[in-house]
């Protein structure tokens, strides 16, 4: 018995009997997120505005330029805060790949107090 304590076959004998007590699909993986992660809060994307084909007066023409400015600044608002969410999201990424693999660490050492003391 006391080569099976020191060797995996314990851990694979403790392993098995807790496997067979625990109760059908509560093993199954499921996400740590209690909710789904969210998306960004940018709004819609702007529409970019469609240019005549012909302008008909200089009138039209401002009109036309004023509302392709606000475009592109509303484009450029957006295209910021999808940046900002991405910038966010890799390093909440970042953060969950640190936790796992601190987790695992710990998981792969020896157990506590298996050294003796």
């Amino acid at each position: 018995m006391e080569q099976l304590r020191n060797s995996a076959g314990l851990w694979a004998l403790c392993l098995a009997v807790v496997l067979v007590s625990v109760p059908a699909g509560a093993l199954q993986a499921k996400g740590n997120l209690a909710v789904t992660y969210p998306g960004p809060d940018c709004g819609a994307r702007p529409i970019a505005p469609v240019r005549p084909k012909a302008f008909k007066d200089n009138d039209q023409i401002i009109a036309y330029n004023a509302s392709v400015r606000r475009f592109n600044d509303g484009n450029r608002k957006y295209v910021d805060c999808i940046q900002r969410y991405v910038n966010a999201a890799a390093e909440d990424i970042r953060l969950i790949r640190a936790r796992i693999k601190a987790v695992v660490r710990e998981a792969s050492g020896p157990p506590k107090g298996a050294d003796g003391g």
